[in-house]
């Protein structure tokens, strides 16, 4: 069921990036990479989970214990595999902002709050505002 799942998941993925059609060279460029990295992963961890499950079959009626070389390894795989897609995130950021100077360009919280809300102090009434500065 594991490669089942595995291989559901990047067929899944595969099809919501390929559907999401986009107006921005900078976007579709994007998604083409996100496409490339979904199937890497679920190639690699539908190998392991098939693998696992081959010498499972062939050494359980003998007591042998070499399913483990691909089990003990298998949850590693995932969490490389979900570890990966969190750093590349940075090259994807920068692939984002080189490939076209007129995109829109990634801003962190924090970055967007300090350099483009200018926040006021509290006026009597208690209430919130904040003016936009250019």
């Amino acid at each position: 069921m594991a490669v089942v799942t595995d291989i559901y998941i990047t067929v899944s993925l595969c099809v919501i990036f390929r559907s999401s059609q986009a107006s921005f060279k900078a976007t579709q460029t994007l998604l083409n990479q996100l496409t490339v990295y979904a199937i890497n992963r679920g190639t690699l961890t539908a190998t392991i989970q098939f693998l696992h499950f081959a010498t499972y079959l062939a050494t359980y009626r003998h007591f042998s214990f070499i399913w483990m070389v691909f089990h003990i390894p298998g949850s590693k795989v995932y969490v490389n595999a979900v570890l990966a897609a969190l750093n590349i995130r940075c090259k994807l950021r920068d692939l984002g902002s080189l490939s076209d100077q007129s995109s829109l360009r990634f801003v962190d919280s924090e970055d967007f709050s300090s350099q483009f809300l200018a926040l006021q102090p509290l006026p009597s009434s208690q209430s919130v505002t904040a003016s936009a500065t250019v």
